[in-house]
């Protein structure tokens, strides 16, 4: 078939238009949406598996919100194995807060001490840029940064940055997915989307 230049002015853009033919050309770098899970309930943990944590992509980017079903807990992250099982070597996550001293730790963190479950539905509203290469030595370890707006137990409102990496040296094992959960207790309300991102196009 041939092809008709056509003016925008010419096309009106209410109609519906269906292709039959695949189009090609407009790039397909960006974020691109791989699974997202919500709960109106309380649950221990939320897992984003292999199945969207794998090498189709080496940067991610998370973006959540959650509601703890007590205050002054944090909310935690762990790597799985591709058994989805949680990486827990001993001071395998070492982390910084608000670029304070570092610390190891067997799990890593996205927000301390969340709190005003009883006196306003708030809780903690994330954003994560995770890099997990797959290539498995200690140049290129994987990382997590974690921006987060949270309201204390004494509902005031806070900002706090906490950036983690997988120490390599501690536990060799190729992370392949991420575990959320509280401290302890519980997530009551949660939503959490998880994307990659794309450098082809």
């Amino acid at each position: 078939m041939a092809l008709s230049k056509i003016q925008s002015e010419s096309i009106n853009l209410a109609d519906t238009f269906a292709f039959t033919g695949t189009v090609s050309g407009a790039g397909s770098q960006g974020l691109v949406h791989l699974e997202t899970q919500e709960t109106s309930t309380a649950v221990t943990e939320m897992k984003f598996g292999s199945d969207v944590f794998n090498t189709t992509y080496d940067r991610y980017v998370v973006k959540g919100r959650v509601l703890p079903t007590a205050d002054a807990n944090d909310l935690q992250f762990r790597f799985m194995n591709s058994s989805e099982t949680d990486l827990t070597a001993l001071n395998s996550y070492r982390e910084s807060v608000n670029n304070g001293s570092s610390a190891n730790r067997t799990n890593g963190r996205i927000a301390r001490s969340i709190g005003t479950v009883a006196n306003a539905e708030t809780g903690v509203l994330f954003h994560l840029d995770v890099w997990l290469p797959h290539v498995g030595n200690t140049d290129f370890q994987a990382m997590v940064n974690s921006n987060c707006f949270r309201v204390t137990t004494d509902t005031d409102p806070r900002h706090e940055v906490i950036v983690t990496y997988f120490r390599f040296d501690q536990d060799t094992t190729q992370p392949a997915g991420m575990n959320f959960r509280m401290s302890s207790n519980n997530m009551d309300k949660a939503l959490i989307s998880v994307f990659g991102v794309s450098e082809t196009g």
